[in-house]
């Protein structure tokens, strides 16, 4: 196939025409003749390649028809971009050969901007002052915490200031959390009392000062009803001020059914993720469930009765082309597949991740693109790990339910600095990590 590979600079513009679009007709050809029934339309898709900001030039992309052919190969231009004509549904794979990372979407629509790594930079590191706590506990420590920064001043407590790493659009406004915090003897974190300021300008290198008096935390309560045997709770809750959540924090314990926590006030609306995980599996099959919360305080939750299917672990087919099967101990409904396969170390080493539609079947399966032989020769090699490493294969499989469809959460999925995950309801994976 002949495709038309332009710059992202030309989105706003008409396409410049594919050669072959061009030629004349043959001379029996009607221009009036209907396209066949089953014919897909073609148009661009765009792949973007950043990291922390910066455009990442020569990285090789492919791209798969929706049968599963490879009818196009590309490598990014200076600024990380390349655009080319396929067909709607496309398969489309940036192979990263320096890392042996491999990132595939599937069922990509003419007209997706799909953007590979962290498409903003950070920014720069804003200092915070603030009153001292007037008696903070032994061991405790400060925190700053806003949407998209965060700090910590590690024990022991020093001088009421607090330096802040963010990652921010250019001149962002937010609510802006001091925080002291600390671990109790069991080591699990708490909070000890907090300050909030509303509206802060956030701008790289301008310091922030923080007013107001320090306020005790409150206790947040969750009682899990339903939890299977040997399960481990845990919770996350989110903080929002003006629709941005701007703070969150949470734990865990095994073999409890309840959790009660200090933890901030502040914010005008919550959300909690609620998980569950099976410590007594040894790949930690794990489920996340997320509700709104009108009480910030006090939240019940009936784990049976909104679980998902457990996924059991994946079984991968010998390749090339591989195949990654899954069965689940139900028929899911869903909206976003997510897999993750590691041929030769759960850790480290090669990495292939997949991003397609959902299954919505008891025993799924997904075929993985066939690469040309150059980048399946580097694919399958071994990683140069000297001897006695264990290496064995790690599969991991992510079903997600969510209230946006695939289509937005397909060109969101690799964005890493625009998280899917704000997006999603619930989530059930194969294994943690």
């Amino acid at each position: 196939m002949r495709t038309a590979l332009l710059p992202l600079a030309l989105l706003g513009c008409s396409p410049p025409s594919s050669p072959v679009a061009d030629a004349p007709p043959a001379a029996d050809a009607s221009p009036d003749a209907p396209a066949p029934p089953d014919a897909v339309p073609s148009g661009p898709i765009h792949v973007r390649v950043v990291e922390e900001g910066m455009p990442i030039a020569d990285m090789v992309v492919l791209f798969h028809d929706p049968a599963g052919a490879l009818i196009d190969r590309g490598v990014t231009d200076a600024n990380g971009e390349l655009t080319a004509v396929e067909p709607d549904g496309s398969t489309v794979t940036v192979f990263d050969a320096s890392l042996v990372r491999l990132r595939t979407v599937y069922a990509a629509r003419v007209g997706d901007v799909l953007v590979f790594g962290n498409a903003a930079p950070a920014t720069g590191s804003i200092l915070v002052t603030f009153p001292p706590h007037p008696s903070p506990p032994p061991g405790s420590f400060y925190l700053a915490i806003t949407n998209c920064a965060v700090g910590e001043a590690l024990p022991p407590l020093g001088s009421p200031m607090v330096t802040m790493n963010i990652h921010c659009p250019t001149a962002p406004t937010s609510s802006v959390m001091v925080a002291l915090g600390g671990f109790e003897s069991g080591g699990r974190f708490e909070y000890r009392g907090y300050i909030e300021q509303q509206n802060v300008p956030l701008t790289p290198g301008s310091p922030i000062t923080i007013t107001g008096a320090w306020q005790p935390p409150v206790i947040d309560q969750v009682a899990f009803t339903n939890v299977p045997a040997g399960g481990e709770i845990g919770v996350l809750k989110e903080w929002y001020r003006n629709g941005t959540m701007f703070s969150q924090r949470g734990n865990t314990l095994v073999n409890v059914t309840s959790l009660a926590w200090p933890a901030p006030g502040g914010g005008d609306a919550w959300r909690a993720q609620l998980a569950v995980c099976l410590k007594n599996n040894p790949l930690y099959p794990c489920q996340w469930l997320w509700r709104s919360l009108t009480n910030p305080t006090d939240l019940s939750h009936d784990f049976e009765a909104t679980r998902m299917p457990w996924v059991a672990n994946p079984v991968v087919s010998a390749g090339p082309p591989t195949q990654i099967t899954w069965t689940a101990d139900g028929v899911p409904t869903y909206r976003l597949t997510r897999v993750r396969y590691r041929p030769w170390d759960p850790d480290v080493g090669p990495v292939w991740e997949l991003a397609l539609p959902a299954i919505e079947q008891a025993t799924a399966s997904i075929t993985l693109p066939a690469l040309p032989p150059d980048l399946e020769a580097i694919w399958s090699a071994p990683p140069p790990y000297d001897p006695p490493y264990d290496l064995y294969p790690s599969t991991r499989v992510e079903l997600s339910r969510s209230n946006l469809s695939y289509d937005e959460l397909r060109v969101r999925v690799f964005n890493e600095r625009l998280s899917y995950h704000a997006d999603l309801s619930q989530v059930t994976v194969s294994r943690m990590p």
